[in-house]
């Protein structure tokens, strides 16, 4: 919507806690606070990077990263990450749709492109 300073505020009410970090580290990259972002997708990576690998991949991809976004997509993948089932409708992703990698990986997943 555009709003990162109230997407801030909402964000550090989450509950849960995996989502309050991913909400976080993307608002503060969004107000352009780079050593904060930088610092809560180091925390959020060190932390998460088991379990979490799609949630990794948003953030490299909304912040532009698109080597990190797909090194860790390719860990998604081998992880067979629950998570990679909305790749196709995610808004994070929208900065790494145009690479050619994101349609082989569409394709690698069996999922239908236009």
């Amino acid at each position: 919507m555009g709003k990162p300073q109230q997407a801030l505020t909402e964000m550090e009410k989450e509950n849960l806690e995996i989502f309050k970090a991913l909400g976080v580290a993307l608002a503060y990259h969004a107000l352009g606070r780079k050593r904060e972002a930088d610092e809560k997708l180091k925390e959020f990576t060190e932390k998460y990077r088991d379990n979490w690998s799609y949630l990794i991949v948003q953030l490299h991809a909304y912040r532009r990263e698109i080597e990190e976004a797909f090194a860790w997509l390719e860990t998604a993948y081998n992880k067979k990450d629950s998570w990679l089932y909305w790749i196709k409708s995610d808004p994070l992703l929208k900065k790494i749709q145009d690479d050619s990698r994101y349609k082989a990986y569409l394709k690698k997943m069996n999922l239908l492109t236009d």
